[in-house]
């Protein structure tokens, strides 16, 4: 797979990946069934997310106590925080899951702890999401531009100039 492509494919699942999440942050919009089932559907895309970075994973796990740039270090710790809080989020909404559980025959818990913790790890989840995509900012319009041929420079269009050249 091309760099390009390979770059819009992670584009999209990270795409999918956000808004799936913000949509998760809403349960009224979709019901609780919905948010449930939902959720089992976006922690499969958090995997691709995840299999997608496995390399730069690896080799700033490699690196961390060595010679690296910070902005590296910063994201690795940044992207350890998200995981852990997005797998908060995930297991303590599965416990006290109404639908999902169920389903499958396993009793949910309905006890408070779970229900506080699922509420506090997915507002912190929102927040690190936030910084997380400001830090990534950069890539994600630039890929976008390259992928939509959005304007480049004040109305310039990339496919446009790159058809002229």
């Amino acid at each position: 797979m091309s760099m390009r492509a390979s770059a819009r494919l992670r584009l999209f699942v990270d795409l999918v990946f956000f808004f799936g999440f913000l949509l998760l942050m809403q349960p009224d919009l979709t019901g609780i069934s919905l948010h449930e089932w939902f959720s089992v559907a976006l922690l499969v895309v958090m995997a691709f997310h995840v299999l997608f970075q496995w390399d730069w994973v690896m080799a700033v796990t490699r690196r961390f106590f060595h010679k690296l740039i910070h902005r590296s270090r910063l994201n690795y710790v940044l992207d350890t925080l998200l995981l852990m809080a997005m797998s908060t989020a995930f297991v303590s909404g599965f416990a006290i899951s109404r639908d999902v559980l169920p389903f499958f025959g396993i009793p949910a818990r309905r006890d408070l702890f779970w229900r506080a913790l699922h509420t506090l790890s997915a507002d912190i989840t929102l927040v690190i999401v936030g910084v997380h995509l400001a830090l990534h900012w950069r890539w994600v319009i630039h890929t976008l531009k390259r992928t939509l041929a959005l304007p480049l420079h004040y109305g310039t269009w990339s496919r446009v100039e790159k058809s002229r050249s």
